[in-house]
């Protein structure tokens, strides 16, 4: 009798026992299961790093040329695989001579000579129409190397492509249109001056929004060329890409003084829209852009991402509002 009390007491305690570790079994799971988080899911999707609205704004600025006389803005779209080649050159030009602060004393300029077998050079002309050729420090300024211009379009547009042409226009920092020939067999480009006069060229723009997606950054925007001569000042919505193309003058201001609207009145209140007090302005393009808003074009702009992670210039075309 007294073995079996002693046997149920055992029993009893080895079921204390194994309830007790069973508990303390499961509470332990159920601790390990809340407490311990979950590892995140790794995310390999590469990050796109967004631009800043002054690298927008810098990108936005390299549409125009650095003397401001010309830009990506045409009347038809046009891409850095399409632009014909004499306008592209005329813009990088534009460009590569106002950043070098080469100036020209268009009254003592020398000539480009060799025209009728291409094989130009920089010289003089007599009284006679005799041809000599120059060869001191100016001769050497107007005389550019192809590979320079190949290696600054590189740097600028990130582009490898081969753009030769045989004649091109551009314009200098100082306003002094100039006119370039392309010696194939020295791989050497000459400068002259193309005209000599009183005129202005300007091209003004003005961001209305931007988006980037990927590797590809959007910017709209809206421009007009301004450009003075012996009539007075215009205002047109493009550059025009070829010759033909529609006429697109929405604003003149005749030698009379008279601002002319695009429907061939005069305008009350259109002398808010010249600068007269700043010649080199040529327009109040503040004025412009608020009042001409609807009659200007709209244009987007697409740059893209190169491998050394920066972004270039690719296409330029007007949209649809």
């Amino acid at each position: 009798m007294e073995e079996n009390k002693t046997s149920n007491k055992g029993l009893i305690v080895l079921v204390v026992i194994l309830s007790i570790l069973l508990i303390g079994a499961t509470s332990y799971i159920c601790y390990d299961k809340l407490m311990v988080k979950e590892e995140p899911v790794a995310d390999n999707e590469p990050k796109q790093e967004k631009l800043s609205e002054e690298e927008v704004t810098k990108l936005h600025e390299s549409l125009l040329s650095v003397s401001k006389s010309t830009g990506f803005y045409f009347d038809e779209k046009v891409s850095i695989e399409d632009i014909p080649a004499d306008v592209f050159i005329g813009f990088v030009m534009d460009s590569y001579i106002s950043e070098q602060g080469i100036k020209y004393d268009a009254d003592n300029f020398y000539q480009v000579c060799g025209k009728t077998s291409a094989e130009y050079y920089i010289c003089e002309v007599d009284e006679n129409g005799k041809e000599k050729k120059v060869e001191n420090d100016t001769a050497k300024q107007m005389t550019i190397p192809k590979g320079v211009i190949d290696t600054y379009i590189k740097e600028k547009f990130g582009a490898n492509k081969d753009f030769v042409v045989d004649t091109f226009h551009a314009q200098s920092s100082n306003n002094v249109g100039l006119s370039g020939y392309y010696n194939s067999t020295k791989e050497e480009y000459y400068l002259t001056v193309a005209h000599h006069g009183g005129g202005l060229e300007k091209l003004y723009s003005k961001i209305l929004n931007y988006e980037q997606n990927d590797d590809e950054l959007i910017v709209y925007d809206k421009a007009f060329f301004a450009y003075s001569g012996e009539s007075g000042i215009a205002c047109d919505k493009a550059i025009k890409l070829k010759e033909g193309s529609s006429n697109t003058t929405f604003l003149i201001q005749n030698n009379s003084g008279d601002v002319i609207g695009k429907n061939g009145k005069v305008i009350s209140d259109g002398s808010k829209y010249i600068d007269d007090e700043n010649q080199n302005n040529l327009v109040n393009k503040d004025a412009i852009f608020e009042d001409f808003a609807s009659d200007l074009y709209k244009f987007k702009h697409t740059f893209k991402k190169a491998d050394d992670s920066k972004y270039y210039w690719y296409s330029s075309e007007i949209v649809n509002e």
